[in-house]
């Protein structure tokens, strides 16, 4: 991600009814289609780490002298010794601490050259921390205050990214189409916009514009790919996960419902959705990325999680008698019970790549905790 001015951006056969001519769907097709998802996780083993070192900037400002050692650690300092001091806890994981020495820079050195670079890398302690209001304003200020500098280039794109993260979706729009249009973007820096107005799009419910947007977007990262190594690939594998998304979406939206005819068509649908994205997440979970690896391996999951839920949960047929319907639902449920087999052993193995790799996030932390309600919800309707 955009890392220009110090700190790196730290930056898923039939069965009868006999009573009443009814039949259960058909899932054995499906259920083949989806077996081959657990490839996609061996390509995970030996993935890089996104870098993490700091690069402050060099200039001279007016050095300060302390009687002692002040609450930062510090006796003698410059604004440079605030940036290195900064990006050195913030590349530690002390984000709070990080923002005490940019805001310094700004108390202390109003007039300094460094003072945009201060007010983004708040932004960025901010952002990290999770408060993408504070981050937003942070970032807001560098593009209005320091509109000339070189980080004000970065503080869009990532003012464009604290709005989608606070579902303002078409304020982000407005900032990456913007950006899309400038001519001294470089092609990465284009397609990374590309990608956030797809995700913006998708946040819309313009599913099919964000559809084209990413498909666009991924045709050039190949392109780029095919010539030389794609370094930071974390937006060509976050716009391959948004087109994952696309088609849980449509998936979910398919309602299941009677006539029998419908119902088949119905259901064809929401199958064809499902594996579509299944093939989407897969893709991401190739190019590498950690993190969206991780996001990929839980939105697999719950795609199984989801279709068994919709599928135990559909309509029964409206001339059953109470005791057919009560056969019915039991026959169903035992018959979609390999969707939370399989939606358990996803899970099972997105932590074991977690483990592998040593990653932490909040996709981690769902999958462990979506396969601990799943075993439960697995161990009971299993038991009966």
């Amino acid at each position: 991600m955009r890392h220009k001015v110090g700190i790196p951006w730290l930056s898923v056969s039939g069965y009868g009814l006999r009573a009443t001519g009814y039949r259960l769907p058909t899932f054995g097709f499906w259920l083949l289609a989806f077996a081959c998802w657990p490839l996609a996780f061996g390509f995970l083993s030996g993935c890089p780490r996104p870098d993490s070192a700091a690069r402050p900037d060099i200039e001279m400002d007016a050095l300060h002298i302390k009687t002692g050692v002040d609450e930062l650690g510090l006796e003698t300092y410059d604004a440079q010794t605030l940036m290195e001091k900064g990006a050195e806890v913030f590349n530690a994981g002390k984000h709070d601490k990080a923002a005490r020495y940019f805001q310094r820079v700004l108390s202390e050195y109003p007039q300094s050259s460094r003072v945009p670079a201060a007010l983004f890398n708040l932004g960025l302690c901010a952002e990290t921390a999770g408060d993408f209001e504070k981050a937003r304003a942070l970032y807001e200020r560098v593009v209005k205050e320091h509109a000339g500098e070189e980080v004000a280039l970065d503080a869009r794109f990532r003012l464009g990214a604290c709005l989608s993260a606070l579902k303002r979706f078409d304020e982000a729009l407005k900032v990456f189409s913007a950006l899309q249009e400038l001519k001294e973007l470089s092609e990465n820096d284009r397609l990374e916009a590309s990608v956030n107005v797809g995700v913006c799009l998708t946040g819309l419910n313009r599913l099919d514009d964000a559809e084209t947007e990413l498909f666009h977007a991924m045709i050039a990262f190949r392109k780029i790919s095919q010539k030389e190594y794609i370094e930071n690939n974390y937006f060509m594998a976050q716009g391959q996960f948004y087109l994952g998304e696309i088609n849980r979406a449509r998936m979910e939206t398919v309602k299941l419902e009677f006539p029998q005819e419908k119902l088949e068509k119905d259901l064809e649908q929401k199958a064809q959705f499902l594996l579509d994205a299944q093939t989407a997440y897969i893709k991401a979970i190739r190019i590498g990325n950690l993190h969206w690896a991780a996001a990929s391996g839980f939105r697999i999951g719950g795609l199984y999680e989801v279709f068994h839920q919709q599928l135990v949960t559909a309509p029964v047929p409206p001339d059953l008698t109470e005791e057919q319907t009560a056969v019915y639902r039991e026959e169903l449920r035992k018959k979609v019970s390999v969707l939370l087999a399989k939606a358990i052993n996803v899970y099972e193995r997105n932590l074991d790549m977690a483990q592998r790799v040593g990653l932490t996030s909040k996709w981690v932390d769902d999958t462990n905790l979506r396969l601990e309600k799943l075993k439960e919800q697995y161990l009971r309707e299993n038991l009966q």
